[in-house]
């Protein structure tokens, strides 16, 4: 047996042809659906297409009143929920944990939700420690890694929304900025 190292397209579900608006274009009245039918080889090669290189720069202009003025409005609301604690979810563990900052703002806290009331373990994780907050795997995670003298392995938190990581990730550098 042979097997195929590209997919082969079948037409869609719903009928081979789909038939388009009129408009001032000059496309065919209908055109042919093309789905996946999901049989690529696994270990075959896998073509990589529209990939563009990129390459970071250094950013040198200074933010406007306005722009200082914004950032400064996210951080300042971003505290405040880390103040009363913000919910999260932490590596791989399905129930919530809550991320906490101190009244000082100088250190991170945990709270695990598997313990129950008062008992619920808080790991401290000092902000002067955290070296790298960087974006991980999934739209919504954010991990967090620490300097040697703390041996800790880096912390993945995992947050309700995009605009959630980034405004704790905004918060974090600014917090960092401020301790140095």
């Amino acid at each position: 047996t042979s097997v195929s190292s590209s997919c082969q397209p079948t037409p869609g579900a719903s009928g081979s042809r789909v038939p388009t608006q009129q408009s001032e274009c000059k496309c065919p009245e209908t055109q042919e659906v093309i789905t996946c039918c999901q049989r690529c080889p696994k270990e075959g090669l896998r073509e990589v297409r529209d990939f563009h290189e990129f390459q970071a720069v250094q950013w040198s202009q200074q933010m406007g009143k306005k722009q200082l003025s914004q950032a400064q409005h996210v951080v300042d609301r971003m505290l405040q929920r880390l103040v009363i604690g913000l919910s999260v979810g932490e590596g791989g563990s399905k129930s919530g944990s809550r991320l906490f900052v101190t009244a000082d703002m100088k250190t991170l806290e945990v709270e695990c939700a598997d313990g129950e009331g008062s008992d619920r373990p808080r790991r401290r994780m000092p902000l002067s420690q955290v070296v790298d907050a960087s974006f991980g795997s999934g739209a919504n995670s954010l991990i967090l890694r620490f300097s040697d003298a703390m041996r800790w392995d880096p912390i993945e938190l995992r947050f309700a929304s995009e605009t959630e990581r980034l405004q704790v990730a905004l918060t974090l550098k600014v917090l960092r900025a401020r301790l140095a």
